[in-house]
């Protein structure tokens, strides 16, 4: 859903503007009458008796009483007091009269002070935090059906917020927003996830009834147009009153069953949408519900436990808590605003995810030394760092900055720490080599503090990754090297021999890939960007005629698809999630695309996430490639309505389960199609297992399993 940026600045002057006339008005109605808060009911023929002070009113600090008869108000009869017609209140007074055991009263209100209530500036608050963030989503996230219906609910509340002072001093226009926008908000969350997840290709109920929800809605917002109009209203409002109530608890209900449906199916994926839907259901939960519990529903039945005022606070806890956790899940591209609301914990992922970057570009040791390194100390204000790596055969050294090699290396050997300026980790000291990490403080003797040394921690977690890396690539060429000078077809080789080869030609294919893949990213995609902000320059110039800009604008938007196309491509030849965010989450931003692009329900289940993300990179590799080939097999031959991926570790498995519900085929003929083979070479390059289950027009069941513990395909080779 696209708008250009000059109608989406016009929408946001429009409604800018009349949120301004609103508050305008609702802050006249605020700050020109003091909250009286008396109740009335009818004592007699024409006469008004007090039946309830409301605490911390005006009229509970002037001493009118419960009981009190009311004679006249603002000098004219009680009963022609246009609050007290409407709703039995008695509001935007400057004088009453009231006749109490006989004896007659009068309590002039003008001199009455309109003193900032804790309740009037809370509300104030709640009103600025949801404006801004309605600003925020408006501009910086692409509108689609949901994100609209988002941006309506944080303007609906802000609107409560904004009227809600003035609907207690009975104003007819505050009161019109303030019920309307309690009856609206949950059906506006309800089709917010509705749409999100349309958009993201799930299948869902039909959204008939949803949209007759909203016309019943519309209609009963016609009808408090009556609110405007000074006309006896109290039953009309009472019922009114009641019916907003049932709504918000009826529409919190479908928000509720609704977000728990979604999460009991997405709770073993993890995907973008997923982790939207969880941290909504955590969002909801803190705010929507305690408003419920302590307010709306004590209120259809009695009395409110908290009041409303107070109670509404907890609603901003949605936004402020969809924020934070989007911030903290880094699902948004705004790094001022992570940096702002998380900026501690960003600051050590952004240094994490560098790290992570550079395990890409890293081939050998000494390239730590030009980027890795360097990085590391500035993170951690280091006068010198280095790595030293022993594989029992030599030792080596990257180094940065100032270092003393045959004073560090005394240290390393010794094990004397003692005094020594020195800060030394073990990183790999279980394996068949071993590397340390050596750093000098500024200044020597100053300690980690707790911080850093979490960072270290993680640091170190990678660092072993990438020295492992860097050990089995040198060995796992040199292994290469001499099969390859090896007879391919000497007979009395193992069988081993040739499944270890067809899974080191596996490795170099996805290497390779990962190679071009970069190269895409660095060069064909930046000379793109570069390109479209030169063409973007020229479109938004003052000279430029109008024919040109639109012209230059439908190039530059050219130019962003091929610069998706580019990304696509890089992603397909090799999925660099897989190393930035883990296999889990990958796999499940491969279903959640193809979910939009397949005619069937998709689904996905992982369970023990952190097992699979532990497993080698060329197992996940694999494991992707797998899954690509089998959602295409299933869209080009299944014909199927469901497709199911359960992913799972048994006893001493790892499982990889496919269901759907297709055509089917004949078990008794061969199927020699590429992709079958290419699924039934990946697996035995893992020494991996498959079991297929399969007639005409009963589906297919497909059963992969790979070995938790494998065998090493160094030993097993010889």
């Amino acid at each position: 859903m696209h708008s250009s940026p000059y109608f989406k600045r016009i929408i946001f002057i429009v409604v800018g503007a009349a949120l301004m006339l609103i508050h305008s008005w609702v802050s006249y109605i605020t700050f020109h009458y003091p909250y009286l808060g008396i109740g009335v009911k009818a004592g007699g023929p024409g006469a008004w008796v007090i039946s309830e002070i409301y605490k911390g009113s005006t009229a509970e600090k002037i001493g009118l009483a419960v009981n009190d008869t009311v004679v006249t108000i603002d000098g004219k009869p009680a009963g022609t007091h246009i609050s007290l017609v409407k709703f039995r209140d008695i509001e935007q007074a400057r004088s009453i009269d009231v006749i109490r055991g006989g004896i007659h009263y009068s309590y002039d209100i003008r001199n009455s002070t309109n003193d900032f209530s804790a309740r009037y500036v809370l509300g104030l608050i709640g009103e600025l935090v949801l404006f801004a963030i309605s600003v925020f989503v408006y501009f910086k996230v692409k509108h689609s059906y949901s994100v609209y219906f988002l941006l309506t609910m944080f303007l609906f509340m802000g609107l409560a917020f904004m009227c809600a002072e003035a609907s207690s001093r009975a104003d007819g226009i505050a009161k019109f927003i303030t019920l309307n926008a309690m009856s609206f908000i949950p059906f506006l969350l309800a089709q917010f996830i509705y749409h999100f997840l349309t958009e993201k290709g799930y299948k869902l109920f039909s959204y008939g009834w949803l949209r007759n929800i909203f016309i019943l809605l519309t209609a009963l917002a016609v009808l408090r147009i009556s609110y405007f109009f000074a006309v006896p209203m109290y039953t009309y409002f009472i019922m009114d009153r009641y019916i907003t109530l049932l709504c918000f608890a009826l529409g919190s209900l479908l928000s509720i069953i609704l977000l728990i449906f979604v999460y009991l199916k997405k709770r073993h994926e993890y995907s973008f949408s997923a982790v939207v839907i969880k941290i909504i259901f955590t969002a909801f939960a803190l705010s929507f519900l305690p408003f419920l519990l302590l307010s709306v529903i004590p209120d259809l039945f009695g009395k409110p436990v908290v009041s409303y005022s107070y109670a509404a606070l907890f609603i901003t806890l949605f936004p402020a808590t969809f924020i934070y956790y989007t911030a903290r899940n880094k699902l948004f591209q705004n790094r001022s605003i992570a940096l702002f609301l998380l900026p501690v914990r960003n600051n050590r992922l952004s240094a994490f995810y560098r790290i992570l970057t550079d395990h890409g570009q890293i081939k050998k040791l000494e390239d730590t030394q030009y980027s890795l390194l360097p990085q590391i100390c500035t993170a951690l204000r280091l006068e010198a760092a280095a790595i030293r790596f022993n594989d029992n055969t030599r030792v080596r050294l990257a180094v940065y900055g100032p270092l003393n090699t045959t004073e560090m290396e005394h240290a390393v050997q010794t094990g004397d720490l003692h005094n020594s300026k020195y800060v030394i980790y073990a990183i790999n000291p279980e394996l068949d080599f071993s590397s340390h990490m050596i750093m000098i403080r500024k200044p020597p003797n100053l300690p980690f503090n707790a911080e850093q040394q979490q960072w270290i921690a993680m640091l170190n977690a990678q660092l072993s990754i990438i020295i492992e890396n860097i050990y089995l690539s040198e060995k796992l060429s040199m292994k290469v090297s001499e099969l390859i000078s090896e007879p391919a077809a000497a007979p009395d080789k193992p069988a081993d021999s040739y499944l270890w080869f067809r899974k080191s030609l596996y490795q170099m294919q996805e290497k390779e890939r990962r190679r071009v893949a970069t190269d895409l990213h660095d060069t064909v995609m930046q000379d793109i960007y570069f390109a479209k902000q030169r063409v973007t320059t020229l479109r938004d110039g003052s000279l430029d005629p109008a024919a040109l800009k639109n012209e230059l604008k439908e190039l530059a938007e050219y130019l962003d698809i091929i610069n998706l196309n580019v990304r696509e491509t890089g992603f397909h030849l090799y999925p660099h999630l897989l190393k930035e965010v883990g296999f889990a989450v990958t796999a499940s931003n491969l279903i959640e695309t193809e979910r939009m692009n397949v005619p069937f329900k998709l689904h996905l289940r992982i369970e023990q996430k952190a097992e699979w993300d532990q497993l080698e990179s060329d197992v996940h590799h694999h494991l992707f490639r797998i899954m690509q080939e089998l959602l295409s097999n299933a869209k080009k031959h299944s014909k199927a309505n469901e497709v199911d991926f359960h992913l799972y570790k048994a006893s001493q498995a790892f499982v990889l389960e496919y269901r759907d519900d297709g055509i089917g085929f004949d078990d008794n003929i061969h199927n020699d199609g590429i992709g079958w083979h290419g699924i039934h070479h990946r697996i035995n390059s893992l020494e991996g297992q498959m079991q297929h289950f399969t007639s005409i027009k009963e589906g297919l069941k497909l059963i992969i399993t790979l070995p938790a513990e494998g065998r090493d395909v160094f030993e097993s080779r010889n």
